[in-house]
């Protein structure tokens, strides 16, 4: 009998664990289930349109890429560039290079183009600096320490290449209109003196001479010499 009871007592205690232990995992369960899941999704486009890579996310810091200053050469090699070589005009024509010009007339040295007023007035045959050349109907000009501005049409730069020095040999020399003896005298010059020779043709040399411009025999110049 005492046996019985025992076994029934154990039976009883087995049956009420299973219970406790089948409400706990109910309880658990029921825990779980009411946590809410958040699904969140990130976005595959950001505004601009470009996609959105979350492995591209770098935590490296990013520098400026300063603009280089080196030119490449036909040969693949770099050299540095100095922008302090280049002259530039400011009126917007490009670089300017100082050159000689020779006046084919008398003309007038102006202030400023066109109505300018007349600084003084330059002889025909005479070498003038070129100082800038972005007006092509007036050049600006240098002469005698004086700067201003003179008719393109009254100068001659081709010709400046051409011009040399002579000194006269004969005792009293005619400064001629023409390259011919019978041309009209427009002055002399003494021997010793040294003239610049702007033209050479049929053996005569076209001088500049103080403020005569003509032509003189060749056969009294004595060409390259001052």
């Amino acid at each position: 009998m005492k046996l019985k009871v025992a076994k029934l007592t154990a039976l009883l205690l087995a049956l009420l664990l299973c219970v406790t232990f089948a409400s706990c995992g109910e309880d658990k369960s029921e825990e779980e289930q009411s946590i809410p899941v958040i699904d969140l999704e990130l976005p595959t486009t950001t505004d601009s349109g470009d996609v959105y890579n979350p492995d591209a996310i770098t935590s490296e810091p990013t520098t400026d890429v300063e603009p280089s200053t080196e030119g490449e050469t036909s040969d693949g090699e770099t050299t540095e560039v100095d922008p302090s070589t280049e002259t530039t005009n400011p009126n917007g024509g490009g670089t300017t290079e100082t050159s000689q010009a020779l006046t084919t007339g008398t003309v007038n040295l102006r202030e400023a183009p066109e109505d300018g007023k007349v600084i003084t007035t330059v002889n025909e045959g005479v070498l003038v600096t070129v100082l800038d050349t972005s007006n092509t109907k007036w050049y600006k000009v240098s002469y005698n320490g004086q700067t201003g501005y003179i008719s393109a049409e009254y100068l001659d730069t081709a010709a400046a290449g051409n011009v040399q020095t002579g000194k006269i040999t004969a005792n009293s020399l005619n400064i001629r209109e023409t390259n011919d003896s019978d041309s009209k005298s427009l002055g002399t010059v003494t021997k010793g003196t040294s003239v610049t020779i702007i033209e050479s043709s049929a053996g005569w040399h076209k001088i500049v001479y103080k403020d005569i411009t003509g032509w003189v025999s060749g056969d009294y110049v004595e060409v390259g010499s001052n």
